[in-house]
């Protein structure tokens, strides 16, 4: 559709692939760089509250390091 409708070339694309796909093998060197969260980590930004539910978060258990 894109080509169809002259929005944008085969090179403009594949350009775009292109930086899209250095992007993601940046963050994924970043990610594999990076330290594993310490335990006190996996209970935080999550958004546990006690109407919702979380597989395998206790809502008690989220909150303890607040």
């Amino acid at each position: 559709m894109i080509l169809d409708n002259d929005w944008a070339t085969e090179k403009e694309l594949k350009a775009i692939e292109k930086e899209i796909r250095a992007r993601i093998d940046s963050e994924v060197e970043q990610i594999r760089k990076d330290p594993f969260p310490v335990k006190a980590d996996l209970f935080t930004h999550i958004g546990a509250t006690k109407e919702h539910y979380i597989r395998n978060v206790v809502y008690e258990d989220s909150i303890m390091y607040k």
